[in-house]
């Protein structure tokens, strides 16, 4: 187990980030159920970021996000190579790439920013 919370509040030191859930102040309608398809679906990066680092342990965060919205996400889990075999090529945004928060925080900025780049991460679909 890892402390998550403080990798989302380190990121948003750099870039605006809605929290949701039990550690945010937003939360769904309840009648649009457990994963917020509507509410979600005006975003275009989900924080993604797993509960443990575990080899291989990519859960239904990711693949909610890839699969009911049009989103990047972002994730911090198991290694990059773990999610390399294991889902759409360059479908996400691996933390581990970034030698900080705030690079990171740059390049999500870069890629809103950019409508190729971001569409590149959605040529696997």
């Amino acid at each position: 187990m890892w402390r998550r919370y403080d990798a989302v509040h380190d990121l948003s030191g750099y870039i605006p980030i809605d929290m949701f859930g039990e550690c945010g102040e937003l939360s769904c309608p309840e009648r649009t159920g457990h994963h917020c398809p509507k509410v979600f679906s005006r975003y275009k990066f989900i924080v993604a970021f797993e509960n443990s680092c575990c080899g291989g342990y990519i859960t239904e965060k990711f693949w909610y996000t890839v699969t009911r919205y049009n989103a990047i996400p972002l994730v911090i889990g198991p290694p990059k190579m773990d999610y390399e075999q294991l889902v759409p090529p360059n479908s996400f945004i691996h933390a581990d790439d970034f030698s900080s928060m705030k690079d990171l925080a740059e390049h999500i900025l870069r890629v809103s920013q950019d409508q190729a780049l971001y569409d590149s991460y959605f040529k696997w679909k």
